[in-house]
């Protein structure tokens, strides 16, 4: 049977229990149900920060890894310039 407001309604009939009685009862249980507990609150902050450093931690890779790519590549073309001026030509 699905729990619609007119199964509550009749549910008070049947138990003599006032509607507004009902209602206060239903919102203060769907308020307590809704509500996070400290323990899930803290975990879940603390799952936020490791997903914030494990970004943090990418970048930094990210840009060690452009730097040292940059770096090869001056240093790749110094070679290949200093080739050309040494011997006139590229190898063939």
């Amino acid at each position: 049977m699905i729990a619609t407001p007119a199964f509550f309604y009749s549910l008070c009939e049947t138990v003599m229990i006032n509607r507004d009685e009902m209602r206060v009862l239903l919102e203060e249980f769907f308020e307590e149900s809704a509500r996070i507990n400290a323990v899930e609150h803290s975990e879940h902050h603390a799952w936020i920060q490791e997903r914030i450093e494990a970004e943090k931690a990418r970048k930094e890779m990210c840009w060690e890894i452009t730097k040292a790519v940059a770096q090869w590549s001056v240093l790749g073309i110094a070679g290949a310039l200093w080739f050309w001026i040494k011997n006139g030509h590229w190898p063939q």
